[in-house]
């Protein structure tokens, strides 16, 4: 075995030793923003503020969801697709209180909850100082991870972090090499030396166009899968924001992307992503693509048009939708350099996941 191969095979036999029952705590770490994170034991209460987390949780423990007492709602609410996929697949899941958001109106609730340990992502970090301060006050162990701000350097360390703080730290150190080695073939590939302009569209048909990305999550994504972000000069903002029609048309992308969610009940927009299969999908692509603003963008006519789950923003997965780009921008290279995100999906959910969530969470509008 060489390469990726002998790296997983080294990897599942590392994640199968004992080891991982050993008892790490008293722990004390620091998160991702320095701050000091001191745990006497296992948590076994642990409040989630941002419920996209779950995903990169679940991928260190498999019965994670008996462990977490409060969380936000924000996946329920937004990917229905995502939402029932987790809850038939983890007992818990659908059973776990939520509340809006972590902040004034939902402290009361989110303290009889009894937390002992506060799990929250680094963009939340400006709406959440007073509740993370009143945690801090009572003794609640209170950590920030980052999978969207600056995902390609923060990913790693972060699931580093989420293992330890779980008691799994072998598994999380393992994520972060696996995430680390895939970054570094992205990285050696070649796709920046002639990267190609590209606008991602987020919520196409729900927001009107166009709304882009901006300078967190896939504005990171764009650079490392060889393109070059359109909107980058323009959106300096870590969530994007608007270009005039005229604009796009002007800077004529070569490749341009939709993102959406799975939703599969809605009338417009675009549906992708867990518990979505690709035929349904592809018809909410071609609705997308049909609309006469995007129609009218010269990558769009030319059949050079492709979509993606919105949330790999802020998730663990991130690098598939990397690797995915990579393929669009750069078959040749990609290809040479062994980039395949389905193979890399497959070696996430049997090395780490172990459970098998299904879906569509990128799409090519000319299928190869």
């Amino acid at each position: 075995m060489t390469g990726r191969r002998a790296f997983l095979g080294g990897l599942a036999a590392t994640l199968a030793t004992p080891a991982l029952a050993a008892n790490p705590y008293p722990l004390t770490v620091s998160d991702i923003t320095g701050n000091r994170v001191t745990l006497a034991k296992r948590p076994q209460r642990i409040l989630v503020g941002d419920e996209l987390l779950f995903t990169a949780l679940s991928l260190i423990d498999p019965e994670i969801d008996q462990r977490i007492v409060l969380m936000d709602s924000f996946m329920k609410r937004y990917d229905q697709g995502l939402f029932t996929e987790l809850v038939g697949l983890y007992p818990n899941f659908g059973k776990i209180p939520r509340i809006v958001e972590l902040g004034s109106a939902s402290m009361e609730q989110a303290l009889e909850a009894q937390p002992d340990l506060v799990l929250l992502s680094l963009w939340q970090k400006d709406t959440t100082v007073a509740a993370a301060a009143q945690f801090a006050s009572l003794g609640v162990p209170v950590a920030y991870v980052d999978l969207f701000i600056n995902p390609i350097i923060h990913t790693g360390p972060s699931m580093e972090l989420l293992g330890q703080l779980l008691g799994l730290p072998q598994v999380g150190l393992a994520y972060a090499r696996f995430h680390a080695a895939h970054i570094t073939t992205l990285h050696k590939a070649g796709l920046t030396a002639h990267p190609e302009t590209v606008m991602l569209q987020v919520y196409p048909g729900i927001m009107s166009c166009c709304w882009a990305a901006g300078g967190a999550g896939f504005g990171r994504y764009i650079p490392i899968a060889g393109g070059t972000n359109i909107g980058a000069n323009h959106l300096p903002g870590a969530f994007g924001g608007a270009l005039s029609l005229e604009f796009v048309l002007a800077a004529n992308p070569r490749f341009y992307i939709a993102t959406g969610l799975a939703n599969p009940h809605q009338d417009r927009g675009l549906t992708i992503g867990f518990g979505i299969d690709e035929a349904t999908a592809r018809a909410s692509l071609t609705k997308i693509l049909a609309s006469p603003d995007i129609a009218s963008i010269p990558a769009v006519a030319a059949g050079r048009s492709f979509a993606l789950w919105n949330f790999f923003n802020g998730s663990a997965l991130n690098v598939l939708a990397m690797e995915a780009m990579a393929g669009w921008f750069h078959p040749d290279l990609a290809k040479r350099a062994g980039i395949d995100p389905q193979a890399s999906f497959d070696q996430i959910r049997d090395t780490f996941l172990h459970k098998n969530l299904t879906g569509t969470l990128w799409l090519a509008e000319n299928a190869a």
